[in-house]
């Protein structure tokens, strides 16, 4: 015996008329098609819902990307010709500490942000060459800090070196104006 909901009703009385139609209809046909009707929209919806969440879009690490070029190139400012060209310990340290800032967050959340595969590789070597750049910046701070303008510039040349063109390229790959950094 089919539900009330479903249209049932007592055994006399089985049919309904359509509104499109003067064809009579059994309640069980009814009630089956609007269940069927319901039951796809729900798995329609679970399915598109549950495929987004698991399927990254290349589109989240390329805003990434793009946000934090725009954030490192103010920090950066002219840290080359600070630590590198003119040797002004002052300059070059509120540099270095402003790009180690800007790193540190971009490490963070491309660590929270899915990897879509295309860029498996490139955030690979972001995540494991990013680190020894933030460490020679730290080095090239200390060596600011206490006015050591060889090590300072060591340490920048070392971070140049680490950087470009490793990470350059992969950010690149993200967002292609990190190639000219």
């Amino acid at each position: 015996m089919l539900p009330a909901a479903c249209g049932a009703t007592e055994r006399g009385n089985n049919t309904v008329t359509s509104t499109l139609s003067v064809r009579r209809v059994s309640p069980a046909v009814v009630c089956f098609l609007a269940c069927f009707a319901l039951a796809n929209a729900a798995c329609g919806a679970s399915s598109e819902t549950s495929g987004a969440t698991t399927s990254p879009s290349p589109d989240r690490l390329v805003t990434l990307a793009h946000s934090y070029h725009d954030e490192y190139v103010v920090a950066r400012g002219e840290g080359y010709g600070y630590c590198v060209v003119e040797l002004d310990p002052q300059n070059c340290h509120d540099r270095g500490v402003a790009m180690i800032a800007v790193w540190e967050r971009f490490l963070k959340d491309l660590n929270t942000t899915p990897v879509a595969p295309k860029f498996k590789t490139d955030v690979a070597i972001i995540r494991s060459q990013l680190p020894k750049g933030i460490d020679d910046l730290r080095a090239m701070v200390a060596a600011a800090a206490v006015g050591d303008k060889t090590a300072m510039q060591n340490a920048a040349e070392k971070y140049i070196a680490d950087m470009v063109p490793t990470v350059t390229d992969s950010l690149g790959d993200l967002y292609a104006p990190w190639r000219t950094e």
